[in-house]
C-alpha cells in the first residue's frame, strides 16, 4: 500500500482523455474486458454527451491513481432533476486501502452542495463488501428503495448533500462562517459510520412508526443528528446540541379518510434565553396549527392535535417552526386513501356492437366491516349501455377483502364515453371511486383522448401512449394485450439527457390536431414531435426544431424473447436478443459482449430491424440523415440524426409497424413504399364448437367414457369426421357424422379400454368434410383418488402427498414453497445458506410489485424488498372433483393457488394480483442453490418457438424465454416448466456462487392484468415430463 500523502485531487478535462483511457484499459475497468479498449475519442465523446457535474481524478506523481464521475445518467436511468449519479469509481490497487476515497468525496461534498444537488445514486454489487463498505461508510445507503438491478446491482442512495444543505439553511443565523466551512469542505468525513458496513440488510431503521436512515455528522462537539423519511425522502427530525424538533402521525404514515388521527410535535431547545416562535403545520394544503409562543430553554414541549382526515392525499405533513435564531421545517410522508378502493381488473376492448364483460373490483383498506352499494354512471348512453350481473345491491364487505363485480358494456356507437364507479355508504356517502375513459372501436376508426397521465392514440390494432410527464411513448399490441416498445422523449443537441429506462421529466405541452395525430412540444429546446397512424398497423413519429445539429431516438424493444434481424450489406445477421449480458454503458448501447453491430450508417442495406416473438412480429424503420447507429441492451437501434449546413432545421422519421407471420418481406415492402396505407383484414371464424367436460375419469382397470355434443352454427348442414386420439399412444376411435342440421347439436360418446392406468390427456378433432376447417379440443383423463392434505398449526405448513410428489407449503408470511419431491427424489428443498446471500430461503416464492417491469427489480429473489413485503397471509383449501386439491394462500396483494391432482406428477400455480392499481408485476421465483442436493445438468429452453440448450457454467448471465424450460437434474429426473396464460413468460438467471434461478413472470397494464398461471410438471424421461406439462388440472382453456 502506499499512502496518499502527495496525492493531489483535481477536476479532469477533455485534455486528460488519453491518460484515463490508458487508465481504464490498464486496471480492466470497461470494456477492455470484452475485446473493446478503450480509446482516446471514447473520453472525449463521453465528455460531449454526458451532462457531467463532476468528474475527479487523483494523481500521485503525476499518474492518475483514482477517478470519480458525477453524472445525470447511469446507463439508461435518469437522474432526479436535483441528483446525480457517481460512478467510474476506480482506485489503482496499491492505493485502496489508503485514504483516496476521502479525499475523493470531501472534494466532491461541497461543490455538488454548490450545484444544488440533493441526491446521490450509485449501483454496487452487493457480493463486492469491500464496495458497500466504503460506500456505506461515505454515507450511501440502503433503504427498502434499493433494489437489485438485471446486473445484479444494488442501488444505493446518499442523502447527505441534502441534509447539509438543510442545515447550513436552518441555522444559518447562528453558525459562523469558519463552521460553515469545516461542513462544507469536510464533507462525507462528518458522517459517522454504521456499525455493519459490509451488511447487505437494510440501514433503515423504524423511529415514530416509519422508515428512516439516521445521519449522524460529527462536529466535534457539535453533533447533529437527522432522521431522513424515506417516504417523502425529507428530514423527518432534527437534533443539536441547541435544539430538537420532530412532529408525526401517532397512527403512521398510510391512513384512510374519516380515520381520527393524532399529531404528536415535539420540541426543546437550550439557548440560554426564551425564544419566540411561530410554528405552523399542514396536510397537503390544509392548515392544521398556526401559532406564536415563547419557549423556555431546557425544557421539552409536547402536544398534540386531533383531527379526522377527510380527503385522499399522497403528501406530506409538513411543520414549520420560524424564529430569529433559527427556521426548521420537519416532513412526514403519508398516504390517505378512500375506505374502499375501487379498479377495473380488465379493461375490455370494445368493438361497435359486440358486447363485452369487465370486471370492477372493491377492497376495503379500512380495519371495520362496510356496507356499500356499486354505482355506475356513464356520460352517454348512446354510445355505450351497461348492466350490472349482480341483482344484489347492498354489499357487505370485511377489512381487507375484495369483492368482484361483473359488469356487461354494451357498445351501441363508435366514440369514447366516461364511466364513473363509485362505492357509496348506506348513509348515501361516496366512500370510494374510479373514473374511466371507454372507447369503441371499428375497423379503420382512431381515436385520441387524454388521461390523468397519458395522450392516448388507437385504434383496434395499437394503442400508443405519451406520459404527460416524460414524454415517454409506449406502443401496445391490442390483440395480444403485449407492450411491444418503449421510447425516450428524443434528445436535441449535446448532452444526452434522457433515458428509456427511468426517464427524465420533461416539461411539455401539446395539442390534439385530428382523430389520428397529435403534436408535442418540449418547452426548453422547442423541439416538436408528432405522432399519428400511418395506417391500421403502422405508427409514424417525426421530430422536428428550428434549431440544432443533433436528434437521438431512444427505443427499447419490449419482446424479451425476440430474434432480432438487421440487413447490413454484409448480408442479413440475425441473433436472439440478449437483456443485458455487461453492457458498458459509455454511450448507452455500445460495446456489448459477443455482438458487435456497425455504429457507421453506410454499413446498413436498408434503415430497418426486424423483432419476432413467437406470436408478434414489429419492425422498426427510419428515415433522416444519419450520424450514428448504436445496438445494445435489449438492442432496437438508437440512432442519431444531423443536419446538413444546407437544411434550415432538422427533422427525422420513424416508424412502428405491426407484422405478419411473413415479417421481412412486409417490412420490406413498407420500407420501399412508406407511405403506403392499405392493409389487409382477415377473419376465420369457424361456425361449430365441440362442448364437454374437461375432466374424465380413467378406471384403475384403463377405461373411460367420454361424451359431449358438436355444435352447427352454419347456416348449412354439417358432414365430417370426429376423431379421439391421445398424443402419447397410438390409440385412435372416429365418429363419422352424416347430417348435422343447422343451428343444432350432435351428442357423441366414446368408450373404450387402454392398456395403461395413469393420467392422460385426449385430443378431440373434428373436420369439415366440405371445406376441411378443422377445430381441436383437449380433455383430461385423471385416476380416480385422494390426495392427502396435512396441515401443521405449529409450523403453519401444508404438507400436501398426491401419490407421486410431495410438498411442503409454507403459509405464514410469503406462501413459499420449502419443499418439492418425487416419490423419495428431492427436486427442490430451503437451504438456509441462501439466507446469507441476500437471497430469501425457500425454492418456490411469488411476489406481486408495484414498480415497472423495466428496471428489472421484480427478476431477483432479493431480501431487501422480499422482506420488506411480508405480509400476514391466509389459508384455505378446497377438494374439487374428489381427485383435485386446491390451498389459497391470500395476502392484501396477491393470491396464489396450488393445485394438484391424485397421481398427476404435475403441480399447478397460479398467482393473481389484488391491487391492479398498484401491482405492476408478478413474478413466481423457483431456485435451485449451488449447494444443495439436486442440481441443474441441462437446460432446454425455446426462445421464438426455436429449441435451445444451456448448460450451467457457474458465470453470471440471463436469457430470457418463451413460456417453456425443461431441466435435467442430476439425480436423472427432468422438470417441465409451462405458463399457461399467454401473457406469461419464463426466464433463466445463472448466479455465481449461488445457484440458477428460474422466474416465471407477467406484466400487468391496462390491457392485461398481469396474472400467471404455470405447471411444474416431473418426468423419469424429458417427453414425460414435457407431456405432463401440458395437462390442465383446473380451468377450461384448450
Amino acid at each position: 500500500m502506499i499512502h496518499g500523502i502527495d496525492v493531489q485531487v483535481r477536476e479532469c478535462t477533455e485534455a486528460d482523455s488519453e491518460k484515463l483511457a490508458h487508465f481504464y484499459n490498464k486496471y480492466q475497468y470497461g470494456p477492455i474486458k470484452y475485446g473493446y479498449p478503450l480509446n482516446k475519442q471514447d473520453i472525449k465523446q463521453l465528455f460531449r454527451e454526458r451532462k457531467i457535474q463532476l468528474y475527479l481524478i487523483a494523481e500521485y506523481e503525476n499518474e492518475i491513481i483514482a477517478t470519480l464521475l458525477f453524472s445525470s445518467l447511469s446507463g439508461q436511468r435518469a437522474a432526479v432533476s436535483d441528483g446525480t449519479w457517481a460512478g467510474f469509481f476506480l482506485i489503482h490497487p496499491e492505493f485502496r486501502s489508503g485514504n483516496i476515497p476521502d479525499k475523493l468525496f470531501a472534494y466532491a461534498i461541497k461543490n455538488l452542495i454548490q450545484q444544488d444537488i440533493k441526491y446521490i445514486d450509485t449501483e454496487v454489487n452487493p457480493e463486492d463488501k469491500v464496495a458497500m463498505a466504503l460506500y456505506k461508510r461515505v454515507g450511501l445507503y440502503q433503504t427498502s428503495r434499493s433494489y437489485i438491478d438485471y446486473d445484479g446491482y444494488l442501488n444505493l442512495r446518499s442523502y447527505l448533500p441534502y441534509v447539509i444543505s438543510y442545515l447550513l439553511d436552518a441555522f444559518k443565523p447562528i453558525i459562523s462562517k469558519s463552521d460553515q466551512d469545516i461542513w462544507l469542505s469536510r464533507g462525507w468525513k462528518t458522517v459517522r459510520g454504521l456499525k455493519s458496513l459490509r451488511s447487505i440488510q437494510s440501514n433503515a431503521i423504524t423511529k415514530n412508526g416509519i422508515e428512516v436512515v439516521k445521519y449522524a455528522i460529527n462536529l466535534g462537539a457539535k453533533d447533529v443528528n437527522c432522521w431522513v423519511d424515506i417516504k417523502s425522502e425529507k428530514i423527518t427530525e432534527v437534533e443539536t446540541e441547541q435544539v430538537r424538533f420532530t412532529s408525526y402521525i401517532l397512527e403512521g404514515n398510510n391512513l384512510i379518510v374519516g380515520e381520527k388521527i393524532h399529531i404528536c410535535y415535539v420540541y426543546e431547545h437550550h439557548f440560554p434565553n426564551p425564544l419566540e416562535a411561530s410554528i405552523t403545520s399542514k396536510i397537503g394544503k390544509d392548515y392544521l396549527i398556526d401559532l406564536k409562543k415563547t419557549f423556555y430553554p431546557n425544557k421539552k414541549y409536547e402536544w398534540e392535535e386531533v383531527i379526522t382526515v377527510n380527503k385522499e392525499i399522497e403528501g406530506e405533513l409538513v411543520t414549520k417552526l420560524k424564529a430569529k435564531e433559527l427556521e426548521l421545517s420537519v416532513h412526514f410522508g403519508v398516504t390517505i386513501a378512500n375506505p374502499l378502493e375501487v379498479n377495473v381488473a380488465n379493461y375490455p376492448k370494445l368493438i361497435n356492437g359486440k358486447e363485452s364483460a369487465c370486471i370492477v373490483n372493491v377492497k376495503n383498506n379500512s380495519l371495520d366491516r362496510l356496507i356499500y352499494k356499486l354505482l355506475i354512471q356513464q356520460e352517454n348512453s348512446k354510445i355505450l349501455d351497461f348492466k350490472p350481473l349482480e341483482k344484489h345491491q347492498i354489499c357487505i364487505i370485511e377489512p381487507g377483502e375484495i369483492k368482484d363485480h361483473i359488469i356487461v358494456l354494451n357498445p351501441k356507437k363508435i366514440g369514447i364515453t366516461n364511466m364513473t364507479f363509485s362505492a357509496v355508504s348506506h348513509q348515501n356517502k361516496n366512500i370510494g371511486e374510479l373514473k374511466a375513459i371507454i372507447p369503441i372501436h371499428a375497423h379503420g376508426k382512431n381515436h385520441v383522448y387524454e388521461t390523468k397521465e397519458y395522450l392516448v392514440l388507437e385504434n383496434m390494432y395499437i394503442t400508443v401512449q405519451i406520459s404527460k410527464s416524460t414524454g415517454c411513448l409506449y406502443i401496445y399490441d391490442l390483440r395480444k394485450q403485449q407492450l411491444l416498445a418503449k421510447e425516450a422523449w428524443p434528445d436535441l443537441d449535446y448532452p444526452f439527457l434522457n433515458a428509456v429506462k427511468e426517464p427524465k421529466v420533461n416539461e411539455l405541452s401539446w395539442e390534439i390536431t385530428s382523430d389520428s395525430c397529435f403534436e408535442i412540444i418540449h418547452e426548453a429546446t422547442r423541439l416538436k414531435r408528432s405522432i399519428c397512424f400511418l395506417s391500421d398497423k403502422i405508427v409514424q413519429i417525426n421530430d422536428f426544431a428550428q434549431e440544432g445539429k443533433y436528434i437521438k431516438i431512444y427505443p427499447w424493444c419490449m419482446l424479451y424473447d425476440a430474434k432480432m434481424t438487421v440487413p447490413l450489406k454484409s448480408g442479413l445477421v440475425s441473433k436472439p436478443m440478449v437483456y443485458g449480458e455487461y453492457p458498458y454503458a459509455l454511450h448507452d448501447y455500445e460495446f456489448v459482449n459477443q455482438f458487435d453491430l456497425p455504429s457507421h450508417p453506410n454499413m446498413y442495406e436498408r434503415n430497418y430491424t426486424l423483432f419476432e416473438s413467437q406470436n408478434i412480429n414489429i419492425g422498426f424503420i427510419w428515415k433522416g440523415n444519419i450520424e450514428r447507429i448504436v445496438f445494445g441492451l435489449r438492442w432496437m437501434p438508437a440512432v442519431i440524426f444531423k443536419r446538413n449546413d444546407k437544411e434550415k432545421c432538422i427533422t427525422k422519421t420513424h416508424y412502428y409497424t405491426l407484422c405478419s407471420h411473413d415479417s421481412k418481406d412486409e417490412v420490406e415492402e413498407i420500407y420501399n413504399d412508406i407511405t403506403s396505407h392499405t392493409s389487409k383484414f382477415i377473419s376465420n371464424k369457424i361456425p361449430y364448437s365441440i362442448e364437454t367436460d374437461q375432466f374424465h375419469i380413467i378406471n384403475e382397470n384403463g377405461e373411460f367414457h367420454i361424451h359431449g355434443s358438436l355444435k352447427n352454427l352454419f347456416s348449412s348442414i354439417l358432414k365430417g369426421k370426429l376423431t379421439l386420439f391421445f398424443p402419447q399412444t397410438s390409440y385412435e376411435q372416429q365418429l363419422f357424422i352424416q347430417d348435422i342440421e343447422s343451428i343444432s347439436n350432435f351428442n357423441f360418446e366414446f368408450s373404450g379400454k387402454v392398456n395403461w392406468s395413469k393420467a392422460h390427456y385426449a385430443v378431440l378433432t373434428y373436420q369439415d368434410e366440405l371445406n376441411r376447417n378443422a377445430i381441436t379440443k383437449k380433455i383430461y383423463l385423471f385416476l380416480k383418488g385422494r390426495n392427502k392434505l396435512t396441515y401443521s398449526e405449529k409450523k403453519q405448513e401444508y404438507l400436501v402427498q398426491n401419490n407421486v410428489l410431495n410438498l411442503k407449503i409454507k403459509v405464514n408470511q410469503s406462501s413459499k414453497i420449502t419443499e418439492f419431491m418425487y416419490k423419495d427424489k428431492e427436486i427442490l428443498k430451503e437451504n438456509s445458506v441462501l439466507s446469507s446471500y441476500n437471497f430469501l430461503p425457500g425454492v418456490m416464492i411469488p411476489t406481486a410489485n408495484s414498480y415497472t417491469p423495466d428496471c428489472r427489480k421484480d427478476l431477483s429473489i432479493n431480501s431487501i424488498y422480499l422482506n420488506k413485503s411480508n405480509h400476514s397471509v391466509v389459508a384455505t383449501e378446497n377438494t374439487y372433483k374428489e381427485f383435485i386439491n386446491q390451498i389459497f394462500c391470500q395476502s392484501d396483494e396477491w393470491k396464489v393457488k396450488y393445485t394438484t391432482v391424485y397421481d398427476l406428477p404435475v403441480l399447478q400455480m397460479q398467482l393473481k394480483s389484488l391491487q391492479k392499481d398498484k401491482i405492476k408485476t408478478s413474478v413466481f421465483h423457483l431456485f435451485w442453490e449451488k449447494k444443495g442436493k439436486t442440481k441443474i445438468k441441462k437446460m432446454y429452453y425455446w426462445q421464438n418457438g426455436e429449441q435451445n440448450t444451456l448448460i450451467p457454467n457457474g458465470k453470471q448471465r440471463k436469457i430470457y424465454l418463451d413460456n417453456k424450460v425443461i431441466l435435467e437434474l442430476s439425480n436423472g429426473l427432468f422438470v417441465s416448466i409451462l405458463a399457461l396464460s399467454h401473457s406469461t413468460k419464463c426466464f433463466i438467471y445463472e448466479w455465481p456462487k449461488k445457484g440458477i434461478q428460474i422466474g416465471i413472470y407477467g406484466n400487468q397494464n391496462e390491457f392485461n392484468d398481469g396474472d400467471i398461471r404455470f405447471n411444474i410438471a416431473v418426468g423419469e424421461t424429458l417427453l414425460d415430463s414435457e407431456y405432463f406439462s401440458q395437462i390442465l388440472v383446473e380451468g377450461n382453456k384448450t
